[in-house]
């Protein structure tokens, strides 16, 4: 059985304000599912009955998104972008039952404000 952690812990590494600069300075580069799935665990860590570990996961993961580590550097096309995307991705398995559809609507209507127009099979199944 998991432990509680206390999610102060992980919160100090995530801010709104560097998420959505972070958001608005890489969302073409970094594409469609990568910005549609941290969207995805932006909306639901606002979202209420979502468990301690859940939320902490998803602190760590955007946390990471706005603050990285750069094991791959961004600026090296396609590729700079996978460890974020593998990070968004595990926090996105641990929460996805907690994602509704007022959660896909916001995070599709963000979309339209980053990408105008976009291709709605890129974030299908998500």
């Amino acid at each position: 059985m998991e432990s509680s952690p206390n999610t102060q812990d992980f919160q100090k590494y995530f801010s709104d304000g560097a998420f959505w600069h972070k958001l608005a300075s890489f969302a073409k580069k970094a594409g469609t599912k990568l910005i549609y799935i941290a969207l995805l665990l932006y909306y639901t860590l606002n979202s209420t009955g979502i468990s301690k570990m859940d939320r902490a996961a998803i602190y760590g993961a955007l946390g990471y998104f706005i603050f990285p580590l750069d094991i791959i550097p961004d600026y090296i096309p396609f590729i700079g972008y996978t460890d974020d995307l593998s990070i968004l991705l595990y926090a996105y398995t641990r929460i996805r039952r907690n994602i509704n559809d007022d959660i896909r609507q916001s995070a599709k209507d963000k979309m339209k404000s980053f990408f105008g127009s976009y291709s709605s099979k890129e974030i299908e199944g998500y």
